[in-house]
């Protein structure tokens, strides 16, 4: 079959017209979930992040809840309080997070092949599990790791540190739209 000019401009505009492959996802997609949860004491913390990405592009939700039974000392005595988080980073004005993305892969390798992680601690430490994926797809135990010290939960402290002036209480817009959270707030 010979294409003609016509034939030819028309399958160039299909072609030019049709969604590239390569293109970034219209709304961000969960690439790893960091929860933590414990503590001793009396403080009890549940405090999960989420790690999405659109393209190249990081966003980070995070939602802490700390639970004190003695954290209010207005009245002189010892009453309960609890403490509500929820704020967001995004890679595009935080290049940290980025960053700190950028070396997951090969701090979960390592973690991976480190017997030692698991080992039972007697500590007041939350325990620490990151999962890799969204909820849909994880199927495999490769793709959960929880530990009580390893590198992961020291990839976590430092990317902390690192993004701490990257943390806002408004999600970033993709799209022209707000991210919508992906953690379920507790309060």
């Amino acid at each position: 079959m010979r294409l003609t000019n016509g034939y030819f401009a028309l399958l160039l505009a299909i072609i030019a017209l049709s969604p590239s492959q390569a293109a970034a996802p219209t709304s961000p997609i969960e690439r790893y979930r960091v929860h933590i949860s414990g503590g001793g004491l009396g403080i009890e913390t549940d405090d999960t992040t989420v790690f999405s990405s659109t393209g190249s592009r990081w966003i980070a939700e995070h939602v802490r809840h700390d639970h004190n039974w003695c954290g209010d000392r207005s009245s002189g005595r010892c009453a309960p309080s609890d403490k509500l988080l929820h704020q967001w980073a995004d890679g595009d004005s935080c290049p940290a997070l980025s960053e700190a993305m950028s070396i997951v892969p090969k701090v979960w390798a390592q973690d991976l092949a480190d017997p030692t992680r698991q080992q039972m601690l007697v500590s007041e430490t939350p325990y620490f599990t990151m999962h890799r994926g969204s909820n849909s797809v994880r199927s495999k135990p490769s793709d959960e790791i929880g530990e009580w010290s390893g590198g992961l939960r020291t990839w976590w402290a430092s990317m902390l540190q690192d993004t701490s002036g990257c943390w806002n209480n408004s999600p970033p817009d993709v799209n022209g739209k707000p991210v919508q959270p992906a953690t379920i707030e507790k309060g």
